[in-house]
């Protein structure tokens, strides 16, 4: 194990974190944190020490994997999204998805949820340096929607707007993306 912090050189920055708070997990209290390439630590000890970093993106994003985000369901499974690309262009965008049912030791093979037209790098109609990876949330509540996956990211078919799915199935399944941005004046959204 190491300190896990900001580390350009091996390419571990920009590290996001989930910690498990569901009293009745089998994981509460571990620390996940994810960074650019997907890549994955853990710690089991509040924050001491973390697991080696490993790559769980797969084939998602060969080219670009940046700006993971990572959730943690009432059950403890780990979900972990990040928008990746295939090509130096970026464009068409992977929604990246894996998860981990054991705590964040082992993980299922990487999937791709869907392509899209993300505002990541600079975007050149407006000169502005857009840095936008997609959002990631687990319902946790008492009602029938508990441990419903939820994905928010921008898309741009025209201008960005920003576009949900969900997965009532544990990331088996996901929904039609839909549009939640309510603006109709052409403004972009990320």
């Amino acid at each position: 194990t190491h300190t896990y912090g900001y580390d350009i050189q091996s390419d571990q920055h920009a590290p996001f974190m989930a910690i498990d708070l569901t009293p009745e997990s089998p994981y509460n209290g571990n620390i996940y944190v994810a960074s650019t390439g997907v890549r994955f630590a853990r710690s089991t000890d509040g924050g001491t020490s973390f697991s080696s970093p490993t790559t769980i993106s797969g084939t998602i994003g060969t080219s670009t994997r940046r700006f993971p985000r990572v959730a943690v369901g009432p059950d403890g499974i780990v979900f972990v999204t990040w928008p990746g690309t295939d090509a130096s262009s970026g464009a068409p965008v992977q929604l990246g998805f894996n998860r981990s049912s054991d705590g964040g030791s082992s993980w299922d093979t990487a999937k791709s949820i869907r392509s899209y037209n993300g505002p990541h790098g600079l975007y050149a109609v407006k000169s502005l340096q857009v840095l936008s990876g997609p959002s990631i949330a687990v319902d946790r509540s008492g009602s029938t929607r508990r441990g419903w996956i939820y994905i928010a990211y921008a898309d741009k078919p025209l201008n960005p707007d920003i576009f949900l799915v969900r997965s009532s199935d544990g990331g088996a399944t996901w929904s039609d993306s839909f549009r939640v941005t309510q603006d109709t004046s052409g403004k972009d959204q990320w």
